[in-house]
């Protein structure tokens, strides 16, 4: 299957760039179009339907977050690639939806690595902010007493494992429960709802503040 990649950033030279990075993996991805402002990436999304968005934050003044949350029922996963120091427009975006951030500096090869790994499902962060981005996600996060209190006792052995084995793919996580990968999608949606959360690196925050009891 390619991997349909669409790349929105306000400067003509980066998308430029990167569509011909995207290029060179050719079949296994393909650049799908780019984007330089809101009107265009929405234009974008809505026409190509791309797998896989790399997506600039600040889009010439306006918040390429918007587009995180307005396609968040749409099958596009969002890789910000930011040269943005914003800690906070970073924690934005993955409260949205994003499934991953990386800096713009980083290596061709780790970029074409975070888009694998982001549309097989897995969560891509930068690794030198990692840690900052949990520790401030811990710190916003709900301030509910037990917000794990609704899951049944199934769904917290899944929340067990998956904190157990974070950063692991769904697949490895699915295997050590006995159960399919799909069936893990289906449960771990189940939870996020129930614990006010949109992904497993939310999840990891909020259990490391609230610890799942029972």
């Amino acid at each position: 299957m390619t991997i349909r990649v669409a790349i929105i950033d306000d400067h003509p030279s980066i998308t430029w760039g990167f569509e011909r990075l995207i290029a060179t993996e050719m079949p296994r991805m393909s650049p799908v179009g780019t984007a330089h402002d809101l009107a265009g990436a929405r234009r974008l999304l809505r026409d190509a339907r791309p797998d896989v968005a790399l997506l600039d934050l600040d889009l010439d003044g306006e918040s390429g977050i918007e587009l995180i949350a307005e396609f968040a029922d749409d099958a596009i996963r969002f890789l910000v690639l930011t040269g943005m120091r914003n800690e906070s427009a970073r924690q934005n975006a993955i409260r949205a939806g994003a499934r991953g951030v990386l800096g713009k500096s980083e290596q061709p090869a780790m970029i074409i690595r975070a888009i694998g790994r982001v549309h097989a499902g897995e969560l891509w962060l930068d690794r030198a902010r990692t840690g900052e981005l949990v520790d401030s996600l811990r710190r916003q996060a709900r301030s509910a007493a037990d917000p794990f209190a609704t899951l049944t006792p199934r769904e917290k052995q899944i929340v067990a494992v998956a904190l157990e084995h974070n950063g692991a793919p769904n697949k490895r996580i699915a295997e050590h429960l006995g159960i399919g990968e799909n069936t893990l999608r289906n449960a771990l949606s189940t939870i996020y709802s129930k614990a006010g959360v949109s992904n497993r690196l939310q999840l990891y925050a909020l259990a490391l503040k609230h610890p799942p009891k029972g």
